[in-house]
């Protein structure tokens, strides 16, 4: 497989919200990147969105070839299911959802989604690129819902997917394709999807929650990670680069969001 490594500009996103979030990494902009792959990747038709917490335990051709096709191919999404559902993921993520969808189409978005559709956890998707250029909406919506911070913005990048797939069309893929949660302790929410009978058959790994699998205080699913995890101090190379562009994205985040 041939890897091309693009350079991140973080000024491509459009108008970054202001967070105050105690999780510095959702005041990145890269947390905001998801929406405007369009752009950075201006010749492809459609890319796959992994958050850095997730391992492909399945070849990324499985997914890449069953998201986005046949019946599917002009929607704008393709999100896993979560593996479990409660009526109670409704409350906690459909009332940010309904503020904002009421704000934007003055409707709710019960209109265009069923309620299970607030289960999804947006780390794992597969998005139309051809969708985003060929539909200005697309692009005002997400750039409204970023400056107007009708919630909280560190809070926004799941109402908005949700948002959108709802409005544009979603395809709903298998709910192996993002097991999540194995970064979490063992609250109510972690335990929807990360359950024992749901690992071993999981194509795709998602360590979410704050004790991620390279920390101190990692979960017993940190094993999982450790086989694929890279040791960047045997590759200086690697490592020297990757840094160097982090503290370049770190500055233009910074300069971006006024706080540099």
């Amino acid at each position: 497989m041939k890897v091309d490594l693009v350079a991140y500009n973080a000024s491509i996103v459009g108008a970054l919200p202001t967070t105050h979030s105690t999780r510095t990494r959702l005041n990145s902009a890269a947390n905001f990147a998801r929406f405007w792959i369009a752009r950075l990747l201006p010749s492809a038709s459609k890319a796959i969105w992994l958050d850095a917490d997730v391992i492909l335990v399945s070849p990324v051709e499985e997914l890449w070839e069953v998201a986005l096709t046949g019946v599917h191919k002009s929607v704008l999404y393709a999100f896993p299911k979560r593996s479990s559902w409660k009526p109670v993921v409704t409350q906690f993520v459909g009332a940010r959802l309904e503020k904002v969808y009421q704000a934007r189409y003055g409707r709710s978005f019960a209109d265009h989604c069923t309620t299970r559709t607030n289960a999804w956890n947006a780390g794992v998707h597969v998005v139309n690129l051809d969708r985003f250029r060929d539909e200005p909406a697309v692009i005002s919506d997400v750039d409204w819902v970023q400056k107007e911070q009708i919630i909280n913005p560190s809070q926004l990048t799941q109402p908005i997917s949700i948002m959108l797939a709802c409005r544009y069309g979603w395809q709903e893929l298998g709910s192996e394709w993002n097991v999540d949660g194995l970064g979490c302790t063992d609250d109510f929410f972690c335990k929807l999807a990360r359950t024992e009978q749901n690992v071993p058959r999981a194509k795709a790994l998602h360590f979410s929650g704050n004790r991620k699998p390279w920390s101190k205080v990692a979960t017993k699913y940190a094993a999982l990670w450790h086989p694929y995890d890279v040791n960047l101090d045997a590759l200086p190379e690697l490592r020297d680069g990757i840094v160097a562009r982090q503290r370049e994205n770190d500055f233009k985040c910074q300069h971006i969001t006024g706080h540099g």
